[in-house]
């Protein structure tokens, strides 16, 4: 079967069309699927929108499929091939996707067959001016006169295709992805500023290039480890747990979670009610030192806490005392013997103020060894903007640092956010 990918855009949002593009490229190289682009409009005195039309016609002769998605949206590279779709409906000339009300159909993807039928369809769709003038929802374009096709059932097409709902090919919102029950193909930004538009596409082309496009909807060991552990960082039951960063975190640590590492982590995980950040009164100290001497097995696993009676040693673990708030004190902490080497992983899960987490952050950096990570997680999401400008300053700093800021899809809408540095 031979099929393509199509896309159209013009210089007028080519600021998110081109990194969609390096996005969408991604995902047809993986399954070996042609990709073209198009920035040349057919159409003078219609918008760009009706230019997939007259693309897909051009192309659809040489393929056996055209997949056609618009430009303010990209492919999952998690996300199944879609060529599994096209088999589950090969008798279908089009493949369309249900929009967020499930009323209508939304062009952002659509799948055509390369038959007789399809071809005479979108040439109706395209240059019947009747279609054009009647369209009953002029704002929605092509998109407009095609719900109106299909609603007074033009040339059978009711018959000649099939709908799938919204969330099967594609979703609009970040927010809802964790509540969907699987991951769909494309995030289509639809109905979005072109702002927003650019920072979502570079937000995920950035977590490519940094290996941390991990698979929301897929349970990992480390989220059983965990949750066994009471930790609230993941679980295999995403209902009863603050977090979800287990899944990202065995997604770039899997593959050295057998080697001889030294893991640091700040905050031990107080009980103390009377402290701030602390786990509530049923906490239990060390569960996740306690998780990640488990997932690492051959690992040296280290912490520290301000909360000076939660702290405690085991053959696999040693416990260090910490004001994350005070410059000095971090650094006498750094001089204790067994943490004067390197370490490959250093999360911080201590006080959760941006001050604080600056403070620690500015006096450990240089604790960070090659190729090692450095994440300050639960970050507010008042205060991703703080981050951001202070990344500025640190790129300038930082040379050889990495940075980002993970958006993380989850029920818990006010902190599920993480700081990621990896020294290169």
């Amino acid at each position: 079967m031979r099929a393509c990918v199509v896309m159209f855009y013009d210089n007028n949002i080519s600021d998110y069309g081109d990194i969609n593009y390096k996005i969408n490229k991604l995902y047809c190289e993986k399954y070996n699927l042609d990709l073209i682009l198009s920035q040349e409009k057919t159409y003078i005195d219609k918008h760009s929108s009706y230019e997939k039309l007259p693309l897909i016609l051009k192309h659809i002769e040489n393929y056996d499929y055209i997949i056609w998605i618009d430009s303010d949206a990209f492919f999952y590279l998690n996300s199944n091939n879609i060529i599994d779709i096209i088999n589950n409906n090969l008798t279908a000339n089009f493949i369309f996707s249900k929009d967020i009300t499930e009323n209508n159909i939304n062009c952002g993807i659509l799948i055509v067959k390369n038959t007789k039928y399809s071809i005479e369809f979108i040439n109706k769709w395209a240059y019947d001016e009747y279609l054009y003038k009647n369209n009953s929802n002029p704002l929605w374009w092509e998109q407009g006169i095609l719900n109106n096709m299909i609603e007074s059932n033009i040339l059978d097409i009711k018959n000649n295709s099939f709908s799938y709902g919204y969330g099967v090919l594609q979703h609009f919102n970040k927010d809802e992805l964790s509540t969907l029950p699987n991951l769909p193909f494309i995030y289509h930004l639809a109905g979005k500023s072109n702002e927003v538009r650019i920072k979502a596409s570079n937000n995920y082309y950035n977590s490519i290039l940094y290996n941390l496009d991990f698979n929301l909807f897929e349970p990992t060991v480390l989220c059983e480890i965990m949750g066994r552990n009471k930790s609230d960082k993941g679980n295999l039951n995403n209902r009863i747990c603050s977090h979800n960063y287990t899944k990202l975190y065995h997604h770039i640590f899997k593959d050295i979670k057998n080697e001889k590492l030294r893991i640091f982590e700040l905050g031990v995980g107080t009980n103390n009610i009377y402290m701030p950040s602390n786990m509530g009164y049923n906490g239990r100290p060390g569960a996740s030192l306690y998780g990640w001497a488990e997932y690492f097995p051959n690992s040296k696993v280290y912490g520290a806490d301000i909360d000076s009676d939660i702290l405690f040693n085991t053959d696999s673990i040693k416990t260090y005392y910490c004001d994350q708030r005070n410059p000095n004190i971090i650094k006498y902490m750094w001089k204790e013997e067994e943490l004067l080497e390197p370490f490959d992983i250093i999360i911080e899960d201590g006080l959760h103020e941006f001050n604080a987490n600056v403070i620690f952050f500015e006096n450990s950096i240089y604790k960070l060894a090659k190729n090692g990570y450095f994440i300050i997680e639960d970050i507010n999401n008042n205060e991703i903007s703080l981050f951001n400008d202070k990344i500025n300053d640190w790129k300038i700093k930082y040379k050889d640092i990495l940075f980002m800021i993970l958006e993380i899809p989850y029920h818990n809408k006010k902190d599920n956010n993480l700081f990621v540095a990896k020294r290169i």
